[in-house]
């Protein structure tokens, strides 16, 4: 979640680098430097989505859950 309350959902399937071939990053830095306050602490970064919608910037909280009963 966002700073400002955006959220984004991925799959554990999308996650999983083996069955998509790409790799979803939580990043720190952009050029070896820290991210700036307006897209830090942390960003979610998705290579080859065609719109950065499930881009976050400003992430504060990560949150892993199961669909399983």
């Amino acid at each position: 979640m966002a700073a400002d309350g955006y959220r984004v959902v991925l799959s554990a399937g999308e996650l999983d680098s083996t069955l998509t071939g790409r790799v979803i990053l939580l990043v720190d830095r952009q050029d070896g430097a820290p991210l700036s306050p307006k897209d830090g602490p942390w960003r979610v970064f998705v290579p080859g989505d065609r719109r950065p919608a499930r881009w976050v910037r400003q992430v504060v909280l990560l949150r892993v859950v199961s669909a399983a009963p």
